[in-house]
């Protein structure tokens, strides 16, 4: 039974009683990443969609297309994470680009293409400052990005501010032993903060 099946063919009396319990989105999701603090998941969707689910509602916060409709499917999500102040979401795409928007509105302030391959994985240190966020790539790749601070839409139509730049990008793994986990650690007093990445045949490089 879907969904729809209800209002074509229930009575006027039974429809203008229901209530809603939820309401989700009409893609299979491929990644999800959880708010650190607010009951709010934000899932990817196989279609090219982003959507902000609040699991305490059981509703759809928020929905963005990153293919705009499948003109650009190449922007179709791969993975994503929350920084982990909870001030921006960083996602990675299918045309290898790494994209920040905006964790309320889910309005993208920034895009910037740094490898060839498919966007595995993201993550965000866990720093004070959520100084950086790392990405692996379909080939093995490990690349490093410094967060510029919090994602914003920019209001009454102004430039959006950089939310981050590229450092660096390193081999870390073997094409056909690609990363399967990525993670940063910070010291107890968040001075230094260390990336670890371990591929799928056990090595683990930091």
């Amino acid at each position: 039974l879907r969904s729809g099946d209800f209002n074509a063919f229930g009575s006027d009396e039974a429809v203008a009683r229901a209530s809603l319990v939820s309401r989700g989105a009409t893609e299979p999701a491929v990644a999800l990443a959880a708010h650190p603090t607010d009951p709010v998941l934000c899932v990817a969707g196989l279609h090219g969609g982003v959507w902000t689910w609040n699991y305490a509602t059981h509703s759809v916060v928020t929905h963005v297309d990153l293919t705009g409709g499948g003109v650009k499917p190449q922007s179709k999500p791969t993975c994503v994470a929350y920084r982990t102040d909870g001030l921006g979401v960083v996602v990675g795409t299918r045309g290898g680009e790494l994209k920040a928007l905006d964790a309320e509105t889910l309005a993208e302030t920034q895009a910037m293409r740094f490898t060839p391959d498919a966007v595995t994985r993201v993550c965000c240190s866990d720093d004070p400052a959520c100084a950086y966020a790392a990405a692996a790539d379909k080939a093995g790749g490990v690349s490093l990005f410094r967060l510029l601070g919090p994602v914003h839409e920019p209001e009454n139509g102004a430039d959006p501010a950089r939310a981050f730049d590229f450092v660096g990008k390193h081999r870390t793994h073997a094409e056909e032993t690609p990363c399967v986990g990525l993670a940063f650690a910070s010291s107890a007093d968040g001075e230094s903060v260390e990336l670890a990445s371990v591929g799928a045949e056990g090595r683990v490089a930091r």
